[in-house]
């Protein structure tokens, strides 16, 4: 299918540039020297044009597998008579039409030629939910499916938490324990002695995040065709960057602070964070959480741990060997997080641990289309509202290093 092709394309530049990136480093390590600022230079930009297409890749499997489930739900809950719209007016039925169509143009783009049915709500409101598996909350309206897409791909949190979605808005509040009760060893008959956990709570207020555009209705007969895809692209990021962005400085307020870097390993001594730290910070957790733990690195973290070598060379980044799959580092996948800062003086650039530990907290996004609130100036407008909060009750799960203060 189209969308399989496209990510297999994707997925191939990023080993292609990757492996190049690969050998400067070996090449370097041949020579027994480091990168010359040249080389330095043109390892990140491999670096970065291999992250951007893995990215890509990763992006049209999700949204292939998304996709997919919700035409499995459609079907499930379309009415027979769904699609038909005698009871519209022409001028409606014709703007309802070129919405669903447009819509359905841009999600088949990413879906392999998939098409959905059911009727597309003008003026009524439309609900999608952001997390696809949830097929009893989704409403049958592709652009905000759409949105709802876009919204997943812009941090990596709502895919690695724990995401409870509710049709009410209010605060979810978790218990959480701060301490571990005592046991005890009585002999046979002999009272045990009490010892009741002492219990705190994390609690997740719900933030409303919008985004609300207006598009011409002349461009119905001009470049409409074209804009549609953008406005769906651009709420669904947006919503996306500003829940990913108070979600990471909510992480990192309640995670455990692990130390601060050395700036040792890593093939030698590093600038503000090295190798040594990073697997500090994986071993600064208990067990359970290393088992099941993954790494949130920003994009110049991501820069420095792909140079990162043990003792006896190999390196310690490992790329995908399957589509759709994250790198790994040190044997746990690695995600990207926009909002950790980059490598620099007592900055926080990466996270690890079990991310499912994070509870989220959401409403399913609602999306709404009015031809009437700008009537007098013959426009449409398009609204997104996404509600949701994140909260860390075991503080214990995830850790996060503090750059070295240079």
């Amino acid at each position: 299918m189209a969308d399989t092709n496209q990510a297999r394309r994707e997925y191939d530049e990023y080993r292609r540039l990757d492996s190049e990136a690969r050998a400067l480093l070996d090449r370097a390590a041949a020579e027994q020297r480091d990168l010359t600022a040249e080389e330095d230079q043109q390892f990140d930009r491999l670096v970065e044009a291999s992250n951007r297409h893995k990215g890509r890749s990763d992006q049209l499997v999700r949204m292939d597998s998304e996709a997919r489930a919700a035409e499995d739900a459609i079907r499930a809950v379309v009415p027979a008579g769904a699609a038909d719209r005698s009871g519209e007016t022409a001028e409606r039925a014709g703007i309802t039409a070129f919405l669903a169509g447009e819509a359905m143009r841009q999600i088949a783009l990413y879906n392999g030629g998939s098409k959905f049915g059911g009727e597309t709500g003008i003026e009524a409101e439309a609900r999608a939910i952001a997390d696809f598996s949830d097929a009893a909350s989704l409403y049958v309206d592709e652009f905000a499916q759409s949105v709802a897409v876009y919204q997943r791909t812009a941090s990596p949190w709502l895919g690695l938490a724990t995401v409870r979605t509710s049709t009410n808005g209010r605060p979810l509040v978790i218990p959480s324990i701060t301490a571990d009760p005592a046991a005890y060893t009585p002999g046979e008959g002999t009272a045990i002695t009490e010892a009741t956990p002492t219990f705190g709570t994390a609690a997740a207020t719900l933030v409303s995040y919008k985004a609300l555009a207006y598009v011409s209705m002349e461009s119905d007969e001009d470049a409409m065709y074209d804009v549609m895809p953008y406005i769906s692209r651009t709420q669904g990021r947006s919503l996306g960057l500003a829940f990913g962005s108070a979600t990471t400085a909510a992480v990192l307020a309640a995670a455990t602070n692990a130390g601060t870097a050395t700036g040792l390993g890593g093939g030698g001594t590093a600038t503000f964070i090295g190798l040594d730290d990073l697997l500090t910070l994986k071993y600064s957790l208990a067990a359970p959480y290393r088992s099941s733990g993954a790494w949130v690195m920003s994009n110049g973290m991501i820069q420095k741990a792909r140079k990162y070598t043990d003792k006896n060379g190999q390196y310690l980044w490992g790329p995908s060997l399957v589509l759709g799959q994250p790198d790994t580092f040190d044997g746990r996948p690695v995600y990207e997080d926009p909002f950790l800062a980059a490598p620099g003086s007592a900055t926080k650039s990466v996270v690890f641990g079990d991310a499912s530990a994070l509870m989220v907290k959401q409403v399913p996004l609602r999306f709404a289309v009015s031809t009437d609130y700008l009537f007098h100036l013959d426009q449409i407008a398009l609204k997104a509202v996404y509600r949701a909060a994140s909260a860390l009750p075991d503080a214990k799960a995830l850790a996060y290093m503090v750059s070295a203060n240079v």
